[in-house]
């Protein structure tokens, strides 16, 4: 039975052995491991903070050359002020002789523009426009460090000289990976316009001065953002005394005043 014993010992000491070499090689390989998983999670996000700075350096670098000043973001709205403005002759929706006009300066490339107009401009088309309570207009303000924003504005422009301006202005915003020249051209054709008269009004520099010219007019009113509103009574002309409102808001917010505006 001794040697039993001790034979039976001897493998118990060599089992014990056994296990704690594997725990041991396990341990080490969930180790390796975990330090395999760090290092490509801080490539990753090397990785990431560098594409953040080239993005960051080029943005910098047309600001510097437009010699515009980089948008605030998340900046505190500004006071209500009354300022008289002009609908001039840009695109409008709804009926042109509602109690309450909604001018809008916007830019095609501008994030906030986008989410005003895929998140809050539906509703207010639906209570508000639609129903003939508010004609709402849209000026261009194409900011000098968005780029594709002008030509998008003169596609749109192009576009409406045809018939077609609300269904290319709601393809530019709904699509920001495509304002391009090329992806913007295949819509055209999409939209079944005539490409060639298209192409003619593409190239001539008269649209590219409009769009201009709404930006020096938002430029008067001291607009620096997109987007920009001015809310006010409907006049018999272009002129209104519009309430300027900046940067994407909530929807309750233009409800708010347009709602004031209705009852006065």
């Amino acid at each position: 039975m001794a040697m039993c014993v001790t034979f039976i010992s001897m493998n118990t000491n060599t089992l014990i052995a056994t296990v704690v070499i594997v725990v041991l090689l396990l341990v080490s390989l969930a180790l390796n491991a975990f330090s395999l998983y760090k290092v490509s999670s801080i490539e990753k996000t090397l990785g990431e903070g560098k594409e953040l700075i080239t993005t960051l350096k080029t943005e910098l670098a047309a600001l510097k050359k437009s010699g515009a000043a980089p948008a605030r973001r998340q900046q505190q709205p500004e006071e209500p002020k009354i300022v008289r403005v002009s609908i001039d002759d840009d695109p409008m929706k709804g009926d042109p002789n509602a109690p309450v006009t909604m001018i809008e300066f916007s830019d095609y490339q501008c994030p906030y523009c986008r989410r005003f107009h895929n998140n809050v401009l539906p509703l207010l088309e639906k209570n508000y426009i639609n129903t003939g309570k508010v004609r709402y207009v849209f000026r261009d303000k194409p900011l000098g460090f968005h780029p594709l924003a002008m030509p998008a504005a003169v596609v749109a422009n192009c576009a409406g000289k045809q018939g077609k301006y609300w269904e290319m202005n709601d393809f530019l915003f709904k699509n920001p990976a495509n304002l391009q020249e090329t992806a913007m051209l295949v819509y055209v054709k999409e939209l079944g316009l005539d490409y060639d008269k298209f192409k003619e009004c593409r190239k001539d520099k008269r649209q590219e001065q409009e769009v201009r010219n709404d930006f020096q007019d938002s430029e008067t009113y001291g607009v620096r953002g997109t987007p920009s509103f001015f809310i006010g009574k409907t006049t018999g002309g272009k002129m209104m005394d519009g309430l300027y409102l900046r940067g994407a808001r909530p929807y309750a917010a233009y409800k708010t005043t347009i709602d004031k505006l209705l009852s006065e």
